[in-house]
């Protein structure tokens, strides 16, 4: 019976494969239809999901498709990947790559593959917040992620901490967006192995860290920083630091819980990488040239922590 080119292969019948394809490995279907199939660890809904199989069914002559807000596929984006909360932060680590691509600038997701000492590396933003950051997460994953680092600022409970890093072990789910995913008791963690490749990492570029935990929220207006509308509806800040403080957090902001709760959910290892940029409620901030100069820091640590990190998950290998 003669194919229809049309049709995608799981609706023809006589082919029999959206039956038992779950039954079936990668190698399997591969072997009996290479033409049809692109192997990926992470796969959309374009035609079928096939999470067991790791294979995504095509139409015949069909091509990858780009991400629906990003604009990336397989092709352009290498398994570690970077996010930075700022756009334009990405431009910055754009210097330190060799032969960097541009994936594309579509909304706040400005993305560039390139090398950083023979490692292939994406680094792409996700604006502010936890819903724009799950997108993120999304659509990289979608493409073939397998290494994620939130390389981003936050607001540090610790006074002694302004121009460090925090690179938390784990976080406290106020957003809302992870909630959409998977009930509040399910913790968001981060990735053990890549923990310590960052915090050798910091200690390298001879600055301190710590390993606390984060708290993610919301809304930085209602929660982590006067403004007139606050003041006027008699929020009082204080309150969330304190109770915040006792519970052992070391830093606030509003995308980490999210992407380490989706991370873990996806099977990628992920981790917090924070440059602490101001203090609570703002009242120290880095400005200007020392501003930029942590920014780039970070940009810089980011990068040498996923080469440090490579390098070691392939010494272990060849132990």
């Amino acid at each position: 019976m003669q194919q229809d080119p049309e049709m995608p292969i799981w609706q023809d019948s006589s082919m029999d494969i959206s039956r038992d394809i779950k039954q079936k490995s990668a190698a399997d279907l591969e072997e009996h239809f290479p033409t049809l199939f692109c192997s990926q660890k992470a796969v959309s809904y374009t035609h079928l999901r096939a999470h067991e199989t790791g294979v995504h069914i095509l139409k015949r002559g069909e091509k990858a498709m780009s991400t629906l807000y990003m604009g990336a596929d397989q092709e352009t984006v290498a398994k570690y990947v970077l996010f930075s909360g700022d756009p334009w932060r990405v431009e910055v680590v754009k210097q330190y790559l060799e032969n960097p691509k541009k994936v594309a600038f579509m909304r706040e997701f400005n993305t560039y593959t390139g090398t950083y000492k023979g490692i292939e590396v994406t680094v792409t933003s996700t604006g502010i917040g936890a819903p724009s950051a799950a997108i993120a997460m999304e659509e990289m994953y979608e493409v073939g992620m397998e290494v994620a680092v939130r390389m981003g600022t936050v607001m540090s409970m610790q006074d002694d901490m302004l121009g460090h890093f925090l690179i938390p072990i784990a976080a406290m789910r106020r957003e809302g967006t992870s909630q959409s995913y998977v009930d509040l008791s399910y913790p968001a963690v981060a990735d053990i192995d890549l923990v310590n490749a960052m915090n050798e990492t910091v200690v390298n570029m001879g600055k301190r860290y710590l390993n606390g935990l984060n708290c993610t929220m919301d809304g930085f207006y209602s929660n982590m920083h006067d403004s007139r509308f606050s003041l006027e509806w008699g929020r009082d800040m204080s309150e969330t630091f304190e109770e915040v403080k006792k519970l052992g957090v070391t830093g606030i902001d509003m995308e980490s819980s999210c992407m380490l709760t989706l991370g873990r959910l996806m099977g990628v290892k992920t981790c917090i990488l924070t440059m602490v940029t101001v203090l609570e409620n703002l009242k120290e901030k880095l400005t200007g040239q020392e501003r930029t100069d942590a920014e780039d820091l970070l940009c810089r640590t980011a990068l040498e922590g996923i080469y440090h990190y490579h390098m070691k998950m392939e010494g272990e290998k060849n132990e």
